[in-house]
């Protein structure tokens, strides 16, 4: 059942379905704990990106599964690290960036402190040396006229495009930048990926999908259960 969108949640949805237990982010719904909480016993971790896979054992701890969702992380920590294997004896010299778009006046610059940044440090690809990082915030504002520094081997592209105005925005972004002649001058494999999964998902879920269309990127086995 669809209840609203991660920024407006629809309370009365959420009521319908009755639920045991409601799970979120002091980032995102710190506002709502109050009315949350009148629904259901609610539970607020106090980040996503970059704290995933501690927030899966908070979760299992919270459900009286601590040790299945420690298992569930190490399964994927070992996978991570055997499809970035692969992927580097076949590519020693590969490198990442993700770039997205918001509709704002920057672009956004994943860091090594978000969700895709942990993905790519469990398998062991780094970003290019010397690029802008931060090991505060998510991501590092890029305006059109800076995007080579976003360049690496392998530039992943995402645009957050729900219906409506919002999306329009991003869209309109991605094209003015797309279409700066700095844009061409990218050196790297530009490669679009969907934006739920790469950026929205957070969740050992995202996180072997990503794995998965990575290895198939580079044609190595995914090391699949």
């Amino acid at each position: 059942m669809n209840v609203g969108t991660l920024a407006e949640p629809n309370l009365e949805k959420i009521l319908e379905l009755q639920p045991d237990l409601i799970v979120s982010a002091k980032v995102r719904h710190e506002a709502l704990y109050s009315q949350l909480s009148k629904i259901a016993p609610t539970i607020f971790s106090v980040s996503t990106g970059p704290t995933w896979k501690e927030n899966v054992v908070f979760l299992g701890e919270a459900l009286g599964k601590k040790a299945k969702a420690e298992e569930l992380v190490k399964a994927y920590e070992d996978r991570a690290a055997k499809v970035g294997a692969e992927i580097l004896a076949k590519k020693p010299d590969a490198t990442y960036s993700l770039i997205r778009f918001t509709g704002g006046d920057t672009a956004r610059l994943y860091s090594s402190n978000s969700f895709i940044g942990e993905i790519m440090a469990d398998m062991n690809i780094p970003r290019p040396k010397d690029q802008p990082d931060s090991d505060k915030e998510i991501f590092v504002p890029l305006s059109a006229e800076q995007i080579l520094q976003g360049d690496a081997g392998l530039v992943m592209v995402s645009a957050f495009t729900p219906a409506g105005a919002e999306g329009d925005k991003a869209r309109a972004q991605q094209e003015a930048f797309q279409s700066n002649p700095l844009w061409q001058r990218l050196q790297g494999e530009v490669k679009n990926v969907d934006d739920a999964t790469f950026l929205a998902s957070v969740s050992i879920q995202g996180a072997h999908a990503v794995i998965t269309e990575l290895a198939n990127h580079y044609g190595v086995d995914p090391q699949l259960p």
